[in-house]
């Protein structure tokens, strides 16, 4: 086997489309490859992985870790064809935790002004307003 290592995309979205420029830049000797695509699984030694499919790593007789691309590695850790001697890491990142703390704003917001009351009427073509819940601090 050559230098070049494989890197296993197993997740539902475009990661080539979100990684492949920074894996060229920063790291030209991981090829990324979506499962699909494996020729020859010996080669993968690496997972980028988020919500992998119950059998989404046993192909991969040489895998030395799997990365999760997602706030959380739950989803990894319960998989069943996740090898119990490979590590499993979390990627860390401020514009991720950024991302997550306005997600958690954005529904906390979206259930108090009960938008999805507003959305339901609004396809019904009604006007629908109700006061925000109230939020008591004591």
């Amino acid at each position: 086997m050559s230098d070049t290592r494989g890197v296993m995309l197993c997740a539902h979205a475009n990661l080539e489309a979100l990684f492949g420029a920074a894996f060229r830049t920063l790291a030209p000797n991981l090829r990324l490859t979506a499962p699909n695509a494996v020729r020859d699984p010996e080669t993968i030694t690496f997972a980028l992985a988020w919500r992998p499919t119950d059998d989404a790593f046993a192909p991969y007789p040489n895998l030395r870790a799997i990365f999760s691309i997602a706030a959380g590695n739950d989803a990894i850790m319960a998989c069943p064809s996740r090898p119990a001697d490979v590590p499993v890491f979390r990627v860390v990142d401020d514009d991720q935790a950024d991302q997550m703390a306005g997600f958690a704003a954005f529904h906390t917001i979206w259930h108090h002004r009960r938008m999805g009351a507003h959305l339901a009427a609004q396809t019904r073509r009604e006007s629908h307003y109700t006061t925000p819940a109230a939020i008591f601090c004591f």
